[in-house]
């Protein structure tokens, strides 16, 4: 028998453990493991340098919640503050100047990030409306290195503070959404919360910068009055990387900023719309971008083939990451233009408009223009099935006509995208998309991992577009619009075990007669060869078991082979044994196969489309299909009632819901009920009801203390304020803000 091992080699053992886990844990797990017994409080590190600080009316803690951690963390080095606009500002100031009355944060404190939690339209807000900058004072903080902002610009008044007393800064931020979100925030919102001209003058006394990132505010950036502001940057002769969001330039302005940053390095701009003859690049101008290593460029209403000699000839081997072409006048030499650049890993092309031909005849004028789309066309196919495809990771186009109508060519193109991991179409025929297949090359795309496709108009009747085969075998995001998702399909294992019954069915009917192996061969080849999307659980009931019956039975006509005579053998003895595989190829037990390519999705999102389950949907809307998925949102989706959403009861993993079904009068309020055992969500959005709905309950809510947004319709904010819900919902869900739009 094995001696027990020594206190001191436990003890060993426990510290090795203790350093080598401790470090990888999430901090609110790591403070609770400390605070288990003095032994864990001593074993598990403290040497973090990063600490996130949730600030928000429920912590109740204030400037306390700061003035400890330095006791807890000596190490730190970075801070953010997570800030609810629940917390009255006079609140978070108090933190902030406690913090900067602190003599430990001044010395040690080096990189800072203020992040706001609140949603767009948040009605639960008690910062006013007026009030789009940050009530802080940070000024005593001399050791800062660098700052950010997410969620809101500080005002020009706190930016000019800021230079002044923060002259050592190198790395500035401010951007209106989580570093990691890729959609753009509404215009409203950068109006309003975005940096604004007057600020960046303060924004040019950083002299010490090194990166600077803006969300500027919506307007109109090309003005003598913007572009004067603008032009001030080019006094950050440090600056190494600069990144301008939302705001649109013209050429020159770009060139001043490139020659008046001599260490600028990485950079995002957009260019904005000039006419053809206005655009020029000199070969200074072009030394100029081939400095650049990592360079991200929209080009907004441009005449593409004037940036043609930009594309070619002015960027270093693989500098160019990503290129977005909004509403942009192409040319086939333009589009094939785009070839050499072999760094490119992102492109985006909206609704471009393709480039009128040479003047000609009027009677010549349709069939020149008809020429002229076809070649770009050609020219977009070899584009993207070229060097260029084979190297893209994120690919977003629209599809819809201008010479980007490339449905006959996405499959054979699909083969070329051997590492894309993010596809999105838009503005497509339904029709072509059926008539096309065109959706078949997905499934070979073992790297994509999100997926959008959009079509114009109502959605596909017969819901061919798009099959559960054709989807991808690791998809993790996948977003319909007008788009029917299917699944009642074979899987490959399923069809060979219910043509491997059929066979054998065939073979023991041998002695009986030729007849009876005649039968069971056509019923094997008519489930073989029939439409994989139209194959069902009654199909299955319906092919191989009638026909090896018959088989079996030596019975040579058609007739004994219909639904029928299905049902009446139903009650005879051994037909649960021959509708064993089906059942056993179900995942969820509903009929529906083919829900392998959904059991990896974690965001599934469907906009005025059905479900290909519409007979089952709440089986299909349940864990069993969609084990992995954290984020669903259905909006007006057609033949949704309240049945099939008590499917979504089991979805313990969601954190996100989103339900849209303002023409469904079988979806209310009184669905809601639904939700109340998914105790993880955090964003809850319920646009349903009509105007003689009832207010949400907050009982409903009540156990989803982990809610921390809830978007409601404009009248439902009024029942809830009407009937005095919003107050109840403050002390039933202390951490929820109260979103309407």
């Amino acid at each position: 028998m094995p001696s027990s091992p020594s206190p001191a080699t436990l003890a060993q053992v426990s510290t090795v453990l203790a350093h080598n886990i401790g470090r990888y844990l999430p901090q609110t797990e790591l403070l609770a493991f400390r605070l288990v017994s003095k032994l864990w409080k001593e074993l598990l590190p403290r040497e973090r340098t990063h600490v996130d600080v949730p600030l928000s009316p429920i912590t109740r803690e204030g400037p306390s919640g700061v003035e400890a951690v330095p006791a807890t963390f000596p190490q730190l080095k970075s801070l953010r503050l997570v800030v609810s606009e629940r917390l009255q500002p006079s609140v978070l100031k108090a933190v902030t100047m406690a913090m900067a009355g602190d003599a430990w944060y001044a010395s040690h404190l080096r990189h800072l990030t203020f992040q706001s939690t609140s949603p767009p339209g948040s009605k639960s807000s008690s910062w006013p409306s007026a009030m789009p900058f940050w009530p802080i004072s940070i000024a005593p903080l001399t050791g800062l290195e660098s700052l950010a902002f997410f969620g809101r610009a500080p005002a020009a008044e706190q930016l000019a503070a800021i230079a002044a007393a923060h002259k050592q800064l190198t790395s500035l931020v401010v951007r209106l959404g989580p570093e990691q979100d890729t959609y753009p925030p509404s215009t409203d919102h950068t109006a309003r919360c975005g940096v604004r001209m007057s600020a960046l003058p303060a924004v040019a006394e950083l002299r010490c910068l090194m990166r600077l990132e803006l969300q500027l505010a919506d307007r109109d950036w090309t003005d003598f009055g913007a572009e004067a502001q603008l032009r001030q940057l080019t006094g950050l002769t440090r600056l190494e990387e600069l990144r301008l969001h939302n705001g649109a330039i013209l050429t020159e302005l770009a060139h001043e900023l490139l020659r008046g940053l001599p260490q600028l390095r990485q950079a995002s701009l957009t260019l904005a719309e000039e006419a053809k003859d206005a655009v020029t690049y000199s070969r200074k101008d072009l030394a100029l971008w081939r400095r650049l290593h990592g360079l991200q460029l929209r080009l907004q209403a441009r005449h593409l083939e004037a940036d043609a000699k930009l594309l070619q000839l002015g960027l270093a081997p693989g500098s160019l990451r990503a290129l977005h072409l909004r509403s942009c006048t192409v040319t086939p030499y333009s589009l094939s233009a785009l070839s050499c650049l072999g760094g490119l890993t992102e492109l985006s092309f909206d609704a471009w408009s393709v480039a009128a031909p040479a003047a000609a005849a009027a009677g010549r004028r349709e069939s020149g223009q008809m020429q002229q789309a076809a070649a770009v066309r050609s020219a977009l196919t070899g584009l993207l099935g070229g060097p260029l495809g084979r190297q893209l990771q994120v690919l977003r186009m629209d599809v819809a006509g201008g010479g980007r109508d490339i449905y006959e060519e996405l499959p054979s193109l699909a083969a070329s995208w051997g590492r894309l991991r993010t596809l999105h179409l838009v503005g497509a025929a339904a029709f072509r998309l059926s008539a096309a297949g065109a959706l078949a090359g997905l499934s070979g795309l073992t790297c994509l991992r999100e997926l959008r496709v959009a079509v114009q108009g109502a959605a596909c009747a017969d819901g061919s577009c798009l099959r559960a085969a054709w989807l991808p075998p690791h998809l993790t995001s996948l977003e319909l619009a007008g788009v029917h998702l299917p699944c009642g399909e074979l899987e490959a294992e399923a069809e060979r075990k219910q043509l491997g019954t059929g066979s054998r069915g065939a073979h023991r009917a041998s002695g009986a007669g030729g007849s009876g192996t005649a039968v069971a061969g056509e019923a094997v080849g008519h489930l073989a060869h029939r439409r994989r999307s139209q194959v069902r659980w009654k199909d299955l009931e319906e092919g191989p078991l009638e026909g090896s019956r018959a088989a079996a039975q030596g019975v040579g006509s058609r007739r004994d082979s219909g639904a029928g005579a299905v049902k009446r053998r139903a009650s005879e003895p051994g037909s649960g044994e021959e509708a064993g595989p089906s059942q056993a190829a179900t995942a969820c037990g509903c009929g529906c196969l083919g829900h392998s390519r959904l059991a990896s999705l974690e965001r599934l999102s469907l906009h005025y489309c059905r479900f290909g389950c519409c007979d089952h949907m709440q089986a299909a809307l349940g864990a069993a299909v969609l084990p992995r998925l954290a984020s669903l949102e259905l909006r007006e989706v057609v033949g949704l009632t309240e049945e099939h959403l008590t499917g979504l009861a089991g979805l313990t993993q969601l954190r996100s819901l989103s339900v849209c079904a303002m023409n469904n009068s079988g979806i209310g309020s009184a669905s809601m009920g639904v939700v109340s055992g998914l105790t993880g969500l955090t964003r809850l959005q319920w646009h349903a009801g009509d105007s003689l709905d009832m207010s949400v309950d907050p009982v409903v809510l009540k156990g989803l203390q982990r809610l921390a947004v809830l978007h409601v319709s404009n009248g439902q904010y009024w029942r809830m304020s009407r009937w005095h819900v919003n107050s109840a919902l403050v002390e039933s869900n202390p951490r929820c803000e109260l979103a309407t739009g």
